[in-house]
């Protein structure tokens, strides 16, 4: 099976150039075989399902966490877990551990007790961490 490049023209209508010596030829290289016959539509679909079906449960406890642990990697209390090297960045200490008690200020009323005692506790921990990781340093 022969593979066909798709190409487009496009003329330049700006001056007085000539159609045919304005219109550039781009190939467009073919897509991967899948969703090759699908509608636009019909992929999304497909996307969603593989999304919707991924393992990890989402809620409101795994955000806190999630901006708890780059918090800790921020001050240096914890190795990145993609680069396994530790470094200092107190500016993005700071604003996840403020996104946190942003969350905690903004979801107030619709939390369980489960969820008050993590923020809190986390928020705590936090916070002392960070008050830790900033001795010695001057502003």
């Amino acid at each position: 099976m022969v593979e066909e490049k798709k190409t487009y023209s496009f003329v330049d209508k700006r001056g007085d150039n000539k159609p045919e010596d304005a219109a550039v030829k781009t190939e467009i290289p073919a897509q991967e075989d899948a969703g090759k016959n699908e509608t636009p539509k019909e992929h999304v679909n497909h996307q969603e399902q593989d999304f919707n079906n991924y393992s990890m449960q989402i809620d409101l406890a795994t955000l806190v966490m999630s901006f708890a642990t780059s918090a800790i990697v921020a001050m240096g209390k914890a190795p990145d877990p993609h680069t396994g090297q530790t470094f200092k960045d107190l500016g993005i200490a700071r604003q996840n551990i403020e996104i946190i008690g942003l969350l905690f200020e903004k979801t107030k009323g619709n939390r369980t007790k489960e969820e008050d005692n993590l923020f809190e506790g986390v928020l705590y921990e936090l916070r002392m961490l960070f008050v830790e990781a900033t001795k010695g340093e001057t502003k």
